[in-house]
């Protein structure tokens, strides 16, 4: 048995093909604090846009956060929506020369409007027809021509009219000509038996409706004696049923072996996080574990991307990171191996540093203009010490510990390094170790001598800075909740 740094390893010599229906998912949210005069509905005073790889692409997005080498193969409009989608592919080192774009076929687009963490209405927007076939035989022939360069090919069907018929034949025939590990995340997985997959993963629903039944009571015990009927419809060699809380079910051949509970995540946002498993599984099997080795590693990367909002992946780092038994301060070494990895794949690293004693707004949006200059961010975090010596005995109000776990639980943060001693409160030796290409402070140092400054230049990186948000800062509410509890007369003495 292998251990994840192992795996993980394995992964940066892997190479896939992705196939399916690609989308864009975009999320507006803003406030929302009255309904239109003229009709009863809410009124969203749009504050953010957010776009993400949705689909196929977000399976794409997964397997290469786990640095395997990926390609992708679809269609897309030749619009707005179609462009953005390749652009932000090829931004994270996906390789798109098999990804078809077509005048006369709109993007698929699903749009969330929320308000308060609270998502009120999805727009879908796009073609979902099948494709004519004049463009399936385009893209199977762009498939045949890339097909031996894979190690393994995993087929994203959401049921939008990528995989037709006359596809699925062209990859049956690729298969006998030449065998592939082959995946399959389906809505209907009976379209591929012919195919005889060697891993299928439905989900609660689309088991349901393999079986050509509802599945009530113990949905566990009933799902484990069912999978002769599910390898009959599939020809699954391997099927990893996921239960959402209740783990997930793997059977091999036919029949029940395991059962993998789920990780906990409290207020879990599910969307995509089928196509994280997907990608992890693959991927842990190409490169030798178990089913249940591949299916624990897979719930693992599950569990990672269930805390973040929207549609998002899941770095090696994290993984390692939930592997250490939740703790978020990976060593030194781990995540310094890490950033060589990234940095050999072409990523581009940030790094900022910080008390982040309390977080509130004005650092998350910091945060987040920080992650967009490039691929990874990495926060150098104080030290509690450090920060009694720079800010006051009174300081930090919350622990290191705490402080890693609110920082780590960010979308925008791939890394958290705690620094400072006695001898040196500035980042600067941990700079040397981390090279970044781009150094972050907020706009207010904008004019100071930065203690940085000279390694910066000798390692050649850029410095950046991002606006601070007026009335925004860890003192200010500080000095709020004091003034509160004088009022209130909470604090003894007065």
């Amino acid at each position: 048995m292998k251990n994840l740094k192992e795996y993980l390893h394995n992964f940066a010599g892997l190479r896939l093909l992705v196939i399916g229906d690609v989308m864009l998912d975009v999320y507006v949210s803003g406030s929302c604090r009255r309904l239109a005069p003229e009709v009863s509905a809410p009124v969203l005073n749009a504050e953010d846009r957010e776009y993400c790889l949705g689909g196929a692409a977000n399976l794409a997005a997964n397997v290469a956060a786990l640095g395997a080498t990926v390609s992708i193969a679809g269609v897309i409009g030749d619009d707005d929506a179609g462009r953005r989608i390749r652009a932000m592919l090829n931004q994270r080192g996906i390789d798109t020369d098999v990804l078809c774009m077509d005048e006369g076929r709109a993007s698929i687009t699903k749009t969330r409007f929320s308000s308060g963490g609270q998502t009120f209405l999805r727009l879908d927007e796009g073609c979902e027809l099948p494709l004519d076939e004049q463009t399936a035989g385009h893209l199977s022939q762009v498939i045949a021509g890339v097909w031996s360069d894979y190690d393994g090919v995993i087929l994203s069907d959401y049921g939008k009219g990528c995989l037709v018929p006359a596809v699925a034949s062209k990859l049956a025939a690729l298969q006998k000509y030449e065998h592939k590990f082959l995946a399959v995340d389906s809505k209907d997985a009976t379209r591929f038996r012919d195919l005889r997959p060697a891993l299928l993963k439905p989900n609660f629903d689309e088991a349901q409706a393999l079986l050509g039944r509802p599945v009530t009571g113990n949905r566990a015990a009933e799902l484990q004696a069912a999978g002769r009927e599910l390898f009959d419809k599939t020809g699954a060699e391997l099927i990893f049923l996921t239960l959402d809380e209740a783990g997930c079910l793997v059977f091999e051949n036919g029949r029940f072996g395991t059962a993998i509970p789920a990780y906990p995540v409290e207020r879990p946002q599910v969307s995509g996080a089928g196509d994280t498993f997907t990608g992890a599984v693959t991927l842990a099997l190409l490169s030798g574990a178990t089913p249940a080795e591949a299916a624990d590693l897979a719930a693992k990367a599950a569990a990672v991307v269930l805390k973040k909002s929207g549609t998002a992946c899941c770095a090696p780092g994290e993984l390692l990171s939930l592997e250490a038994g939740e703790e978020k301060e990976l060593s030194k070494k781990a995540i310094l191996e890490l950033l060589e990895r990234e940095r050999a794949a072409g990523k581009k690293i940030v790094f900022t540093n910080g008390c982040f004693d309390i977080l509130h707004s004005g650092h998350v949006r910091y945060l987040q203009q920080a992650r967009k200059l490039g691929d990874v961010l990495v926060v150098g975090l104080n030290r509690d010490d450090s920060i009694r010596r720079l800010k006051g005995s009174d300081r930090p109000v919350n622990k290191l510990a705490d402080r890693l776990e609110v920082l780590s639980s960010l979308a925008c943060v791939d890394f958290v390094i705690p620094f400072g001693s006695p001898k040196d409160d500035t980042p600067c030796a941990l700079i040397r170790l981390v090279k970044p290409d781009i150094f972050v402070k907020g706009g207010d140092y904008k004019n100071a001598v930065l203690p940085e400054k000279a390694v910066l230049d000798q390692l050649g990186s850029r410095i950046a800075f991002i606006p601070v948000v007026n009335g925004r800062s860890t003192s200010a509410v500080i000095k709020k909740i004091a003034g509160t509890q004088l009022k209130s007369g909470w604090i003894t003495g007065t």
